[in-house]
């Protein structure tokens, strides 16, 4: 990862614990999902009192996949107490794309909201703060819906290539919004990749999550990639994305990846976040936590955090358990 990063790697004589949690912090403070991502005070509140709850040593702020596609026009359903989702997807060919714009994630939409939560957040915090920005497959397939995007990734590549263009481009300059607002990491969420074969994540997708890495690295801050699901067969290209740190999901086997993963790039998970962290006991992940430190022992480069965003109601106690086993692991 960066300088940065490393030196914190170098200076913790254990392993780092970093969970990406945000919503169990919501309810700690008796909000709803929906104040805390419209209201920048209470997302920092919300954030605030999980860290200090559970003192990991990094933060994440909310994880909203509908922020950008909000920002650029897309209609979303807003609930209290669910994520909100895209509701619309009119993207279709060049015609329809031409009527977006690059949002300004100064003054469009909810982005200005999330700018001033890491800059409260990386303000009153004292571990690193990390930002999440929505990957441009991942955000064309809200524009024209996943099952349009996959059937134009194979029959009209042209156009594929001009959206994801588009949706990169967006990514890439809230991506530096949010690192002057003080994000020292800024997670790439691409979700929505995982469907891909690697020849097609290759051809039409990583080109583009290289630029945008680059563009974090070069803005100052920790580009990372996370996909979720089982994405072992996108492993190879993901390292060549740029990203100095791959958060990958639970059903990916990290022991047996590690040897595939260059030195400088940090695995980062991947602890089943309902199976184990929301629906198992304070054992359950005390034991799951040992096994994969007493695993992922010969590699240094390796964060312990959860395989995924942890759900609104994992328990506190378990996220604590977490990071208190992380910290009396004696190899």
């Amino acid at each position: 990862m960066s300088e940065d990063i490393h030196n914190l790697l170098k200076q913790k004589e254990r392993r780092l614990v970093a969970p990406l949690a945000g919503l169990p912090g919501v309810r700690l403070i008796g909000q709803t999902i929906l104040a805390c991502l419209q209201d920048h005070r209470l997302h920092v509140q919300a954030i605030s009192a999980l860290q200090e709850a559970i003192n990991a040593d990094l933060a994440f702020t909310l994880m909203d996949l509908t922020v950008e596609a909000e920002a650029i026009g897309l209609k979303i359903r807003f609930e209290p107490q669910r994520a909100p989702v895209v509701t619309s997807h009119p993207v279709d060919n060049h015609s329809s794309l031409e009527q977006f714009r690059i949002p300004d994630p100064h003054n469009d939409g909810r982005l200005p909201v999330f700018l001033n939560a890491v800059s409260g957040l990386s303000q009153q915090l004292p571990m690193p703060v990390g930002a999440y920005v929505i990957g441009p497959f991942t955000l064309a397939g809200e524009m024209a819906g996943v099952q349009v995007l996959a059937e134009k990734s194979i029959l009209d590549q042209e156009f594929a290539a001009s959206l994801l263009d588009y949706t990169v481009a967006v990514g890439v300059v809230y991506a530096r919004a949010l690192v002057e607002s003080g994000a020292a990491l800024v997670a790439v969420l691409e979700p929505t990749a995982v469907i891909l074969s690697p020849r097609s994540f290759t051809q039409l997708v990583l080109p583009r999550l290289h630029r945008l890495c680059e563009e974090i690295s070069a803005a100052g801050a920790v580009p990372v990639l996370h996909i979720c699901g089982k994405s072992t067969h996108l492993l190879s290209a993901m390292t060549q994305s740029g990203a100095q740190g791959l958060s990958l999901d639970s059903q990916v086997n990290f022991p047996e990846i590690a040897t595939q993963v260059p030195p400088g790039i940090v695995l980062i998970g991947n602890l089943a976040p309902v199976d184990v962290l929301m629906q198992g006991d304070h054992q359950t992940v005390i034991t799951a936590a040992n096994s994969l430190l007493k695993a992922m022992e010969p590699f240094p480069n390796f964060i312990l955090s959860s395989g995924c965003d942890l759900p609104l109601e994992t328990p506190l106690d378990n996220i604590k358990a977490l990071v208190q086993a992380t910290r009396s692991y004696k190899p």
